[in-house]
């Protein structure tokens, strides 16, 4: 690696590289590694440089997991919260479990409608017309769909803690379907 003021450490697993002002550098980092894909943990003064570490090696596993899309750069800070969900996938399940359940006997097919169009619900504040862009639908459709879901998750859709577990735990089943990017 040629990445002027940079320290590297080297070992078989791992290219480690602790880059001053790497924001400012990107393009030479990047250019510095020829083509190996990097993985910048979040930005931390010299004495929380593991942590940093331990961001960028978390965003390489959800790099590999299909959590987050890859590339030549991958910066941890525009991936927080993917970071923090899983951070703790136990924890994440079990709020997710409870959460989700009411789906649960759905037909796989239209429970994977229903987790769409309430993720795309919630994204969208419940503007019924951006819902119906997003998915590409008739707004009446987005209407029945959430008439649907408001007999199944019931009180959660009006109140701003139940929408919060909502998202996270749509965020955090098969696909991520709320904070996946694709």
């Amino acid at each position: 690696m040629t990445v002027p003021d940079a320290l590297v450490l080297e070992s078989e697993q791992e290219l480690l590289a602790v880059v001053p002002d790497p924001v400012g550098r990107l393009d030479q980092v990047a250019v510095g590694l020829g083509g190996t894909p990097v993985f910048l943990g979040t930005l931390r003064p010299p004495e929380q440089a593991q942590v940093s570490l331990a961001h960028a090696r978390e965003v390489h596993r959800l790099v590999a997991a299909g959590t987050v899309r890859g590339g030549s750069l991958v910066l941890a800070g525009e991936h927080l919260p993917e970071l923090v969900l899983g951070a703790d996938p136990a924890l994440v399940a079990e709020l997710s479990g409870p959460v989700l359940a009411p789906l649960a006997d759905l037909p796989p097919g239209r429970r994977a409608v229903l987790e769409r169009t309430l993720a795309a619900w919630l994204a969208h504040q419940g503007d019924r017309g951006a819902v119906a862009r997003a998915l590409q639908v008739h707004p009446q459709t987005v209407s029945y769909r959430m008439a649907r879901l408001a007999d199944l998750v019931g009180a959660r859709l009006a109140d701003p803690r139940g929408r919060l577990e909502l998202t996270l735990a749509l965020s955090a089943g098969p696909g991520g379907t709320a904070w996946r990017r694709g």
